[in-house]
């Protein structure tokens, strides 16, 4: 795929910000406009090359708590082996802003998968995950809902209104055979 020009702009916003040679203003401009091409590429499913538009926005501003949980995010679904310095983004994300429920709930999750978040504390992650995954379906973010959904289901099975939300995630989504699977 051939970059287009807003990709071609953030490459040389990129190589300005190296040289030394783009203003404040302008850095601030082209993290939001790298952010966001990390956001495209995510939503494609393209983890990988988000992560790399995640790591140029931070670069450009280090102090941005929603650019380090993307990154995360995006290493963490892009291997698996990524997952400590997903808890790592976690982490910053969350002493940046500490009242972030994604941070929060995606550095529970990875220490989940760790097998390192305290049993009494599923239930209430559990839960959280269903609120966040329920405020991902608003959004019309149906992938980050399910998965959320999902892992809330891992965290406490019998969450009926869990596995309710999902379903119904699912069927937006038009994905039959899990929808099937999920019911049984």
């Amino acid at each position: 795929m051939a970059p287009d020009s807003t990709e071609i702009d953030v490459s040389l916003a990129n190589a300005l910000f190296a040289q030394g040679k783009l203003s404040p203003e302008k850095q601030s401009f082209y993290a939001v406009v790298t952010y966001d091409l990390g956001q495209q590429y995510r939503q494609q499913g393209n983890w990988e090359t988000a992560a790399q538009y995640y790591r140029k926005a931070i670069a450009l501003k280090p102090d941005w708590a929603e650019a380090y949980h993307s990154l995360g995010l995006a290493l963490q679904k892009a291997s698996s082996s990524n997952l400590d310095e997903a808890i790592a983004c976690y982490q910053k994300a969350q002493a940046l802003e500490p009242a972030s429920l994604k941070a929060d709930v995606s550095l529970a999750n990875a220490c989940f998968a760790r097998g390192k978040l305290p049993a009494e504390k599923l239930a209430d992650y559990a839960a959280r995950n269903h609120d966040l995954g329920y405020q991902y379906q608003q959004l019309g973010d149906l992938e980050l809902a399910i998965d959320h959904y999902r892992q809330a289901i891992a965290m406490e099975p019998n969450l009926i209104e869990a596995r309710d939300n999902l379903r119904l995630a699912l069927q937006k989504q038009g994905n039959v055979q899990i929808k099937v699977s999920v019911a049984k």
